[in-house]
This record gives structure tokens, C-alpha cells and sequence, in this order.
């Protein structure tokens, strides 16, 4: 029996052992129908006991589960509430969205996962995906990248989106540099990819291409600052390969995130450090991944996934401990849903549940590197209580410019605030802001990286639900959201409740064993291998790095 505890709200989830045999069912090549109409929905309550937020189910054949959503109750409530909600009924547009009881229900997606191939030139653990582990090769032709994109231009009430070209790993598609330019002549224009740097490492010429292809913009995967805290990536040069592929990338003038996977007792003591490492370099900001436990950590033991669970809470109370500057978990984050209120500046943006993501702006000095978080001298939650407001009564035009600045300038703490800072820096961060949802005008990038002394340096922590604490409510409202032969599902329905599996069974490209006798084998770095690198200047590990022939 569950310990006496304060139930926060109620939801639906899947029993994690119904949703493991659905997974296994639809992997052998049974039909995505119980996915639909899954079996294994149960009633859930998210509950606050001993200062930590839970979920809670019972599934009648296989019992009791409970999961940590939260190490921080006052945290989580917070963030609840300074959410956003969606402004409107959504309907699903089939066939886009016709995924049941896991359909997008309140969003049209604004950011979009692209997996162009399932296969990866690494073995990593932990993997979501289990990449290189299955029999089967997942690669999308030509043509059905470009249906994809096609179909992804004609869905109604869709504001600008963000496309996130993954894999796998990305660039081994044959067809990785005609993707962008397709995707930009229909009008897509913030194109990024995840990649784990191997290639952009390799070929100096290859981000210089991508950019003029139509890629905006590159998310590096990276778990710390030195090659032990990577070590779980098994490549022995890991760092050396980040930093050639940062330093090609940053010279073709992409912009760059940090994309982590936090485990608990692996890595999270590297946050603060790799956060420093990105405002040093100048990059455009950090997102920090918790571990969900599918794919290749699906079958973890209950033990180990405990130990492992790391929480968006954690996060914010290990970022504060681990930097240099004020940074505090209470002051200075907001759901990242609350993002829907700059973007309402430019148009309409559907906003996410609270528990899905959350953001901390902070701003950098383009010349010093200092770090200031933007709360610690503007009061975001009266402002975004302001902008609410604004949004409520309609305002258009010069009144609404008129109406946003002087919320702004009622919420700003100058004596708190930098030294030397105005509010015409103010002004400009909002700019900035609301460029980086919109790229109607000319010069949007201009505005969106390079105005004033300060420029925003945004933090992201996203919560990517497993099938032990999936929460449909959530599901329902996704905002991120993956683009596949069979529709746009939810980036989590996607990846844990077995979605990835039917989709790459329906529509394989070949098995592994044909595959490898058509096309040869790629290079696999795992096992502590050494990346093959054209020599370094300022390798980071202090060795020489292997020379390409």
C-alpha cells in the first residue's frame, strides 16, 4: 500500500508492464492498434510526501508503481503554477495526429523531431532509442523526407516551428544535406540538427555546407567537460572530437546548444561545469535531458532506476550549488510554456504542460562573460501576470508595444540590476525574445544573437516521460512532437510507449544483414575507441590526436 500522502491532481498513465508488453508486441510486428486503444491505462494521482512529488498507479494485474517526479514539492507546485495553459481546444488533424488515446489533442508542435536514419556511428549507454541494437534499418528515402516536410507545411494553425533533424545519428543519411535545402524552400527556416559531432569533427567543410544548405543551427551532445565524465559514450578522444566539432561548426557561424543527458550518480555533478564551459565559448544555451528509461534502459532494474531518476528539481538546486553566480531555483525558472507569452508578441503559441519543461533566462555580457540570471533584477512572475493581462484584454499594435514596455519597466529593479544596465538593455533582451520566436522581418538572426552588450543565454530542462511516470494529460498537450511516416506523434508516446517500434518495423528499410551486404558497414566508435581527427589546436585531452590520411 501507498504511504499517506497529498494528492496535487489526478491523471491517467500506463501500467509500465502492460506498456512494456504492448512494446514487444508491436516490435514483433503486431499491429500499432493497441497502441491506440491501449489496454494498459490506468488511473494515477500525483502526490506530495516528505517534500517530494510522486506518481502513484495500480494496475490490477500487476499492482502497485510509484516513480519521483519531483525532489522539490515547493518547486514543482511553483512551476504548476506559473504555467501556461493552451488557449484553445485543439482539435487532431488526421491523419497527422490519429494516434488515440496518445494523440496530440491541444498543440500543432513547435518543435519537431525528424529521425532520418536509425543507424548511429556510436553505442552509447544510455540510448532512448537502443541505437545499433535491433535487426532492422530505418532510413527515410528522399521521397519520404520530403512527404514529411510536405505534410508538416500543410497542417492548420501552426505558428513557426523548430525542426530537429535526429537519428540516430543524422548526418550519416545519404540525403542529409538535401533535407535542409527542401525544408528551407518550403519556408521552414530555424533547421537544427542532433548530432553527435563525429562528422562536423572530421570534415572541416561540413558545417560551412550544412549552412548553406539551410541548417541554422547545431545541438551538441556532451555529458561534461573532460573525457571521464564522458566516459560512458565509449569513445577514448570525446572531447577532442567536441571541440574540433565546435570549432568547424562555430567558424561556419551555426549556432550551437549543449545537449545533455543528466543520469543521477553518472554525470550530475558536470551541469554547473558544462553551463560554464557554454558561456565561455559563446554559445546559445544548454539543454539538460534527464534520463527517461526506454529504449536501451527500458528493462533496468527498479533498483537501479531509482538511484538513476533524475528530477528537473534536481537540476535547478544542482545548477545553483554548482556555479559562481546567484542562481536560484525559486527566483529564476518558469515552465517553459510560459515561453508562450513572448511568442503571443509575434503570434500565437500554444503553450505546454507544466511538467514537460522548464527555462531559466539568464543573460551574458558579450564582452566580460558575466552571468546575471534575468529574475534576479526583473520579477518574471509579475511580469508574465502582466502579459497575461495584456493577452486577456487584446491589445494590438502600438498600444501593445506601449502596454509590454511599461509592464516591463514596472517589473524592473533597476538597483538590482548590472551595473550600466537600462532599460534600453531591457528593451532589447525582450527583442531579442521575441525574435527568437518569429522570423517574419528580415534580420531576425541579427536580433535574435547579436544586439546589445547583453545578449539571453537560455537554460532548458526537459522532462521526457517513460512508462513509469507517463502522464497522458501531458501527452495530450505536447508541444514536441516527432514526424513520421505514420503522422507526428508525441516525442514521449514515441519513445516509450512503443511507437518508435511500429513505425520502424512498418516501414524498414532492410535488415541489418542486407543493409551491411548493400551499403558495407559504417564505423562504430564504442568501447573506448579513438575518433580519427585531422590534428587539434588546443586539443582538450593534451594528447595528439590521430591524423586522418
Amino acid at each position: 500500500m501507498f504511504e499517506p500522502a497529498i494528492v496535487l491532481r489526478k491523471t491517467q498513465s500506463l501500467c509500465p508492464q502492460c506498456g512494456s508488453e504492448a512494446v514487444n508486441d508491436v516490435a514483433s510486428g503486431n499491429s500499432p492498434a493497441v497502441l491506440r486503444n491501449h489496454t494498459g491505462v490506468v488511473e494515477a494521482q500525483i502526490v506530495e510526501s516528505g517534500g517530494k512529488v510522486f506518481m502513484q498507479k495500480r494496475c490490477d494485474r500487476h499492482g502497485e508503481f510509484q516513480d519521483l517526479l519531483a525532489s522539490d514539492a515547493v518547486f514543482y507546485k511553483r512551476m504548476e503554477t506559473l504555467a501556461v495553459t493552451p488557449e484553445r481546444e485543439y482539435r487532431p488533424q488526421k491523419p497527422v495526429h490519429d494516434h488515440g488515446i496518445m494523440s496530440v489533442q491541444y498543440g500543432t508542435g513547435t518543435f519537431i523531431i525528424f529521425d532520418l536514419t536509425n543507424r548511429c556511428n556510436m553505442k552509447c549507454e544510455p540510448c532512448f532509442m537502443d541505437a545499433n541494437a535491433g535487426q532492422d534499418v530505418h532510413e527515410l528515402s528522399l521521397q519520404d523526407i520530403k512527404s514529411i516536410l510536405d505534410r508538416a507545411a500543410t497542417v492548420k494553425d501552426r505558428r513557426e516551428v523548430n525542426f530537429l533533424f535526429s537519428g540516430g545519428e543524422p548526418t550519416l543519411s545519404p540525403h542529409f544535406l538535401q533535407t535542409m535545402a527542401y525544408a528551407q524552400q518550403l519556408g521552414f527556416k530555424r533547421l537544427h540538427v542532433a548530432t553527435n559531432g563525429i562528422r562536423f569533427a572530421q570534415e572541416p567543410a561540413f558545417a560551412a555546407r550544412a549552412k548553406q544548405a539551410g541548417l541554422h543551427g547545431v545541438f551538441l551532445q556532451i555529458d561534461g567537460v573532460t573525457d571521464e565524465s564522458n566516459a560512458h559514450r565509449g569513445i577514448q578522444n570525446f572531447m577532442d572530437v567536441k571541440m574540433a566539432a565546435l570549432e568547424h561548426v562555430l567558424a561556419a557561424g551555426l549556432q550551437v546548444t549543449l545537449q545533455t543527458a543528466v543520469v543521477n550518480g553518472l554525470n550530475a555533478g558536470q551541469v554547473g561545469p558544462l553551463v560554464q564551459f557554454a558561456v565561455d565559448r559563446g554559445l546559445f544555451g544548454v539543454l539538460f535531458q534527464p534520463i527517461m528509461f526506454a529504449g536501451r534502459d527500458r528493462g533496468v532494474s527498479d533498483e537501479l532506476r531509482y538511484s538513476r531518476r533524475y528530477t528537473l528539481s534536481h537540476l535547478a538546486h544542482d545548477l545553483a550549488h554548482q556555479v559562481r553566480w546567484d542562481w536560484q531555483p525559486l527566483r529564476d525558472w518558469i515552465p517553459a510554456s510560459a515561453f508562450a507569452l513572448f511568442g503571443y508578441l509575434a503570434d500565437r503559441l500554444q503553450g505546454s504542460h507544466p511538467s514537460s519543461g522548464l527555462a531559466s533566462p539568464l543573460i551574458v555580457h558579450s564582452k566580460t562573460r558575466a552571468v546575471v540570471p534575468l529574475g534576479s533584477f526583473v520579477n518574471i512572475e509579475g511580469f508574465l501576470g502582466d502579459l497575461r493581462r495584456i493577452i486577456e484584454q487584446n491589445v494590438r499594435g502600438l498600444d501593445l508595444i506601449a502596454a509590454v514596455q511599461s509592464a516591463m519597466d514596472a517589473r524592473f529593479d533597476s538597483a538590482a540590476a548590472p551595473p550600466n544596465f537600462t532599460r534600453a538593455d531591457l528593451y532589447q533582451l525582450l527583442e531579442q525574445c521575441v525574435a527568437r520566436v518569429s522570423s517574419v522581418s528580415e534580420g531576425w538572426t541579427q536580433r535574435a544573437y547579436e544586439t546589445g552588450d547583453w545578449r539571453l543565454f537560455i537554460i532548458l530542462g526537459m522532462w521526457f516521460q517513460d512508462l513509469f511516470n507517463f502522464d497522458l494529460r501531458s501527452i495530450e498537450a505536447s508541444t514536441t512532437v516527432v514526424a513520421t511516416q505514420e503522422g507526428e506523434i508525441p516525442f514521449c508516446a514515441y519513445n516509450s510507449a512503443g511507437w518508435r517500434e511500429a513505425v520502424e518495423r512498418m516501414h524498414h528499410t532492410a535488415t541489418l544483414s542486407e543493409w551491411h551486404y548493400q551499403h558495407a558497414r559504417h564505423p562504430i566508435f564504442a568501447g573506448g575507441k579513438l575518433v580519427p581527427l585531422a590534428s587539434l589546436v588546443g586539443s582538450s585531452s593534451g594528447r595528439a590526436t590521430t591524423t586522418l590520411s
